[in-house]
């Protein structure tokens, strides 16, 4: 079981890729004709930057649901005989969801002054998880059976000594065939939520430090990503279909010694696997930035990897 555990976290290290896909040029597919933007700009650098933000609190929620996923899959001891702790999730027969609820509170020192506090954060999840052996939802899972997963996450978060925040909900879906999971086969991911932020962020960029005011209000959707357990595990593909799509509105205001950057809007970033390829799409009002790679032609990396904390 603890394979499966394993297999399960190495798929989700490939559903998904960072937002910053660096420099290079692409095309306009639309009829409308919007600009074809130039990746070098720094509004696409920033834009670039924001949605990697937004990704890195996806991957903070996402890790949080495989966690609990795993404590059912392998836990310290069957769940059945052993008596219940603080802290352990609660099974509602009702609606047949396991729910938990978390905090966490992260202090932030200045660098190479320890005794110095920069930030304090505190955090509150909220998690529910229900597993499925065909349309019947299971107490305690079956590894073999198992043909679907459901978990859904509310993720609240603020700084305590500035006015940053981060409120973010999701839900995730994993099906496949019985035994898929545990025969290392194919699953279909959904996943879809929204993310509220307003965060200060600090960058050094060519010697010059950068700050930005970031307001963030986007949704997010990945539709029928087709994910082989085995071709992740052992090669790190990428899914082979299907798409991520962020939609909503970015506010930037940012200072870099005597030059600034503002704008305010609504914006659009998604990814869409096709075999090998990976195409980036991002577009505001007036112009559209698209590149295409292929998945292996440098490091991906996964909101399901351990993230750091925006808030800091």
């Amino acid at each position: 079981m603890k394979r499966l555990v394993f297999l399960l976290l190495c798929a989700a290290l490939v559903m998904a890729v960072t937002w910053m896909v660096g420099c290079g040029s692409g095309k306009s597919t639309d009829s409308t004709l919007k600009v074809v933007g130039d990746t070098n700009s720094a509004e696409f650098q920033t834009a670039s930057d924001v949605f990697d933000l937004a990704d890195d609190v996806d991957g903070m929620v996402i890790d949080g649901a495989l966690e609990l996923i795993g404590s059912f899959v392998v836990p310290a001891a069957p769940r059945e005989n052993r008596a219940a702790a603080a802290g352990d999730p609660v099974f509602h027969e009702s609606s047949m969801y396991w729910y938990h609820v978390g905090t966490a509170t992260e202090t932030t020192f200045v660098t190479g002054h320890p005794d110095s506090i920069q930030k304090i954060s505190e955090w509150i999840r909220i998690d529910s998880l229900q597993f499925l052996h065909l349309d019947t939802p299971k107490m305690i899972p079956d590894p073999a059976l198992v043909t679907e997963i459901k978990a859904g996450v509310q993720l609240d978060g603020h700084a305590l000594m500035t006015d940053d925040s981060v409120h973010a909900t999701r839900h995730l879906q994993i099906t496949g065939v019985p035994g898929s999971l545990a025969e290392r086969g194919d699953v279909v991911v959904n996943a879809g939520g929204a993310t509220v932020a307003g965060l200060t962020i600090s960058k050094t960029w060519r010697d010059t430090l950068t700050t930005c005011q970031i307001g963030l209000n986007m949704t997010s959707v990945w539709q029928n990503l087709n994910v082989n357990i085995a071709a992740v595990a052992d090669s790190g593909k990428c899914p082979t279909a299907g798409s991520m799509a962020w939609t909503g509105t970015l506010a930037v205001d940012c200072a870099r010694g005597d030059d600034s950057l503002k704008f305010n809007g609504g914006w659009l970033a998604s990814q869409t696997f096709d075999g090998d390829q990976v195409t980036y799409v991002f577009e505001n009002a007036t112009t559209r930035w698209t590149v295409t790679k292929t998945c292996g032609d440098e490091p991906l990396t996964s909101p399901f990897r351990k993230h750091p904390n925006p808030l800091r």
